[in-house]
């Protein structure tokens, strides 16, 4: 009998607290695409990250990453998607540089959070955990030249070990005809393609840390689906506030189903701060099962993928 009322309580208490991410695991049993290569997030050892030398520029380093046209008033619309707080903005926006040789465009921006401020993010730096990381999420479609000239296999481009736009590239065309479980065909079995960047962003708790205006309109999303439109700074807030030095990047994929393998990661190094009663906010947030805690995936093997750091460092010198 009191077997029986620790489950019953205990599953009380899971259904009230205990909403977690439920594609935490689904790929520990080959359900990935590539089988299971190239997935994200990981753990970012900085004193294995190969400096660039794929920049287009004189000196053969990067050009600087930019983040354009976020203004600062903007008409945000920000959503409790019953998994995470959402985010974009009508205006259009881009990434450029860095690791980039084309331009991006915004579509939104999301984020990831844990039940104590003692976790949250998925990505970690040398086994850290922080307390939030943020994804800036763009996209660049195009038509493959072999896909203009009608050829049946595409041909395989070659790449640079450190050139993480190329790499994704050629592992999105080569993956034309792959067909997954999520769907009966994934995006790149069409003309055409569509690579990603997203750009992370971690939190560290501080008591310090400013008040974010998007972060504020979680109390007034508490119920999943719920939205708001409003002109303001919820974005471009966050941008200002970035470090676009210092960044780690590599090929990886989506963190979320059908965790598609064409994504370029660029992870910022410098974390921003958040306040604990602002991650308190996030995690009143509901979906149609309880609460949202834990929204974030275990960190994924790098295997023998080659992870960039930026040209500069804090010290202006070799980043270790």
């Amino acid at each position: 009998m009191a077997l029986m009322l620790y489950f019953f309580y205990f599953i009380i208490f899971c259904s009230i607290h205990c909403v977690q991410s439920k594609h935490k695991k689904l790929c520990e049993q080959g359900d990935c695409p590539n089988g299971n290569k190239f997935q994200s997030p990981i753990n970012i050892i900085p004193c294995d990250c190969r400096r660039n030398t794929c920049g287009q520029t004189t000196n053969n380093k990067f050009q600087p990453l930019k983040l354009e046209n976020f203004n600062s008033l903007a008409d945000v619309t920000v959503t409790n998607t019953g998994h995470t707080l959402k985010s974009s903005q009508k205006q259009s926006a881009y990434i450029v540089g860095g690791p980039l040789n084309n331009e991006y465009n915004f579509a939104q921006l999301h984020l990831h959070w844990g039940r104590t401020d003692n976790e949250g993010s998925e990505h970690r730096i040398d086994n850290k955990k922080f307390s939030m990381e943020a994804h800036f999420v763009f996209s660049r479609s195009y038509v493959p030249q072999s896909r203009k000239r009608n050829v049946r296999t595409p041909k395989i481009k070659s790449t640079k070990p450190c050139d993480v736009e190329a790499e994704t590239e050629r592992r999105t065309e080569s993956n034309a005809n792959v067909v997954d479980k999520f769907r009966k065909r994934n995006t790149y079995s069409k003309n055409t393609v569509t690579i990603s960047v997203v750009l992370g962003v971690l939190f560290d708790k501080s008591e310090n840390a400013i008040k974010y205006d998007l972060l504020e309109k979680a109390d007034k999303l508490v119920n999943v689906n719920s939205t708001i439109t409003e002109k303001g700074q919820f974005i471009s807030q966050l941008v200002s506030s970035m470090n676009l030095d210092n960044y780690f990047t590599y090929s990886g994929s989506l963190t979320t189903p059908p965790y598609s393998t064409n994504v370029i990661w660029i992870v910022l190094r410098d974390p921003l701060s958040v306040s604990s009663d602002q991650l308190d906010l996030l995690r009143k947030l509901k979906s149609d099962e309880g609460l949202i805690t834990e929204n974030f995936r275990e960190i994924q093997p790098l295997t023998d993928r080659v992870l960039v750091c930026s040209r500069q460092s804090r010290n202006n010198s070799a980043t270790c």
